[in-house]
């Protein structure tokens, strides 16, 4: 037999015999003997009874169990808080109860980061603050957060890396900046491409790479009327200012352009309040070559090369040049004049704020129809109408003329106590007006009063000019302002310049006390400040109750009926405008009367709102409280007016009311507005009460067409003045609602 066949047939015998044999021991009386003392990395037996043959477990071996896993960990959140000239608020979130303490770290400028030291937390939660001190002024400061835990740190949790500049010590205030761009001088060195200024770093965007460096989120298309910057021309442009408050704020100059042409500049120059503060020129000019959108930045001036720069070193704006000459102009009666804002400059800088907000619309500079493409004019000696010539971008038609109209509004007034002046200017009356065409007036309606476009120009307006305020003061350290010697006064003259001057007082200041606290006041006025009563002075006297009935210009109250329900897209917005045809019935309470809605008004001050259906059942009611807190005076003494805003939307659905002038606006949107779900409503009426003993009350029934008295819409006709006000469904009589039931939320009634 082949020799390779029997060895093949003892195997196989073999394995036969073991198998054999283990079962032959299976009916053998078996025990699993215990094991005495460890035997690692060695497999399970079983052994017979003593004595017995001891053959291996034949099941795998099991794994040895894990080690626990750590407690889980988290990287912590971190942002910069307030900043000053000598400190960061470091604003940070822990995100794990696990770590023990935290290690914050901290670099300058381009420098390694060094240990600040330990922050601790009182476990998982937000709003964490740690202030780091003796920084140095006007430079960049970044930090990161090590989680510790078993006395290391854990790098992999490390927190993303966050920056800010440190503010100057002593701050200047910014109400005007503008770029002056020189175009080199080749053949086709010009440009009709949009170019893009940004003043600081970039607004940050989800899941960047790079850390986030504050102040950032200032940007401005220079986008003007032509739209060329041909060979050698000089073009200078007004820039937004959102997120510039101050020189400091400004931590570089980038520029960027949209578009396929190619561009040459031969230099640049920024202007700060007029004052030019850094140029710089190209040698040979700086050439943007890139096609198409999102280009990369073809210039960029560093902070350190500003700051290099002398004339930003030593330039200080100052609206009151000599203190001691102004005392004395008040003090003698005569009105001091602060700033003069010419017609023209109004018009290049709103075109400089259109320009910018125009460039994400379908919408470019038109045909001229008055001497320039942006013009202002006089309407009262508060406001000033301006026209913009404009057109839509239509495809594969001719672009369809679209006129924009609005007014700017300027008012100036004294803080409540006097130790600061409130600047603003509101747009209101925003139009749209297009040719005849289908075409246009569907165009028309994406910039209707209501756009984005319109609060788009309000708050860049706003930045642009408030900053003037914080300028008139009268002695280095800010401790004595305008308010403590006369009233300040915004004034639209007849050539359409606005003239911001501070009148004096007529009959003395209203109040001692404050002057006794500022340097050459007391000598200039003459005021005895050794056993003065306080100086709290009288409030004028209060002025009649109005009568209850107003005019109704506009009632307009949106909700949402697109898809999911979301109400917070519900609006509403209320006009009474008077006129000399059409009289407004609203009566203005004087400053400090109990009608008056802010903190110095004798009532305390505060307003309530109702919104309300005529006849309806007591759901049919929307009420809104308006904090005393939120309301400002506007005008003077004589002219008296009030402003309440909250933008943010922190007190409730009401952004905004305006009393002035026998006027009367309010606007809002939010979930807490008056719900159209039970419609048709028939008959809208609104209550205001200011303070405490001025009640208005309009209403207006819908008008005609299904559409316009919905679940999706309520538009009021215009109407005139009650005769009496409908009750608040849910009171009797007259419709005084009480007190208990005006205080309830608008959330228990909607």
């Amino acid at each position: 037999m082949d020799r390779t066949k029997l060895t093949s047939q003892a195997r196989r015998l073999f394995s036969i015999a073991v198998s054999l044999t283990l079962i032959c021991a299976a009916q053998t009386s078996w025990a699993l003997a215990p094991q005495v003392g460890p035997r690692p990395n060695l497999p399970p037996v079983f052994e017979l009874d003593p004595g017995g043959v001891v053959f291996p477990d034949p099941r795998p071996v099991p794994p040895p169990p894990p080690p626990p896993l750590p407690p889980a960990l988290a990287k912590p959140g971190i942002s910069i808080g307030a900043r000053t000239g000598a400190s960061l608020e470091i604003v940070w979130c822990d995100n794990s109860a696990e770590d023990q303490t935290h290690h914050l770290y901290r670099k300058k400028g381009g420098g390694a980061y060094e240990l600040v030291g330990d922050i601790d937390s009182d476990g998982i939660g937000c709003g964490r603050r740690a202030v780091d001190g003796d920084l140095e002024p006007d430079t960049a400061y970044c930090y990161q957060i090590f989680p510790v835990r078993s006395f290391a740190e854990w790098g992999d949790f490390a927190s993303a890396e966050t920056c800010a500049f440190t503010r100057e010590s002593s701050p200047r205030q910014i109400w005007r900046a503008q770029i002056e761009l020189r175009t080199a001088s080749g053949k086709n060195d010009g440009t009709n491409d949009s170019i893009n200024v940004a003043l600081n770093s970039r607004a940050p965007f989800f899941n960047q790479k790079f850390p986030v460096v504050r102040p950032f989120g200032n940007d401005t298309w220079t986008d003007r009327h032509g739209g060329f910057r041909d060979a050698g021309d000089t073009d200078r442009f007004d820039l937004d200012l959102g997120s510039i408050d101050e020189m400091g704020d400004i931590t570089k100059i980038a520029l960027r352009k949209e578009g396929g042409d190619k561009y040459c500049l031969d230099g640049l120059s920024l202007l700060i309040n007029g004052v030019e503060v850094f140029t710089r020129d190209f040698s040979p000019c700086r050439l943007a070559d890139e096609s198409g959108l999102n280009q990369t930045t073809f210039v960029s001036i560093p902070h350190e090369e500003l700051r290099a720069s002398a004339a930003w070193r030593n330039y200080q704006p100052a609206l009151i040049e000599d203190e001691t000459a102004a005392i004395g102009t008040l003090a003698a009666g005569d009105v001091l004049d602060i700033l003069r804002i010419s017609k023209r400059e109004l018009e290049e800088r709103v075109e400089g704020i259109v320009g910018d907000a125009i460039h994400y619309e379908p919408l470019k500079w038109g045909k001229r129809d008055g001497p320039r493409f942006v013009e202002a004019t006089r309407i009262d000696s508060n406001t000033v109408h301006v026209t913009l010539d404009l057109e839509a971008i239509a495809d594969n038609a001719p672009n369809p003329e679209i006129d924009i109209e609005f007014d700017l509004i300027f008012n100036m007034s004294c803080d409540q106590d006097r130790q600061g002046i409130q600047f603003d200017i509101e747009t209101a009356n925003f139009d749209v007006r297009a040719s005849a065409s289908l075409v246009t007036k569907f165009l028309a309606l994406l910039f209707t009063q209501e756009s984005h476009l319109e609060r788009f120009i309000e708050k860049s307006v706003r930045n642009g000019f408030s900053p003037i305020a914080q300028q008139i003061v009268f002695d280095t350290d800010g401790a004595c302002v305008a308010c403590q010697f006369g009233d300040p006064v915004a004034l639209v003259e007849a050539d359409s310049d606005v003239q911001l001057s501070i009148v004096p007082f007529s009959a003395g200041p209203p109040s001692a006390d404050p002057f006794c606290q500022c340097p050459g006041v007391v000598e200039a006025f003459g005021i005895s400040c050794e056993g003065d009563d306080g100086g709290e002075g009288t409030n004028p006297e209060p002025t009649p109750e109005p009568a209850d009935g107003i005019r109704t210009t506009r009632l307009r109250l949106d909700d949402d009926d697109k898809g999911a329900f979301n109400p917070n897209r519900r609006r509403m917005v209320f006009e009474s405008k008077d006129t000399a045809a059409a009289p407004s019935g609203i009566i203005e309470p004087g400053f400090g009367t109990a009608g008056d809605p802010t903190k110095n008004g004798a009532s305390g001050g505060g307003a309530r709102l109702v919104v309300y259906r005529v006849g309806g059942q007591p759901t049919d009611v929307a009420v809104t409280i308006l904090p005393a807190g939120s309301w400002r005076r506007l005008g003077n003494a004589t002219n008296p007016g009030f402003l309440y805003r909250d933008s943010d939307g922190v007190d409730g659905p009401i952004q905004k009311v305006r009393v002035r002038n026998r006027n009367l606006l309010i606007r809002g949107q939010g979930a807490e507005l008056y719900s159209l779900a039970n419609a048709p409503q028939g008959e809208m009426a609104i209550r205001l009460e200011i303070g405490s003993n001025t009640q208005w009350c309009a209403t207006a029934l819908a008008k005609s067409g299904a559409r316009r008295d919905s679940t999706a819409l309520f538009v009021g006709k215009p109407s005139a003045a009650p005769g009496a006000c409908p009750p608040v469904p849910g009171t009797s009589g007259n419709g005084s609602a009480s007190l208990a039931f005006l205080n309830q939320s608008a959330s228990l009634l909607d």
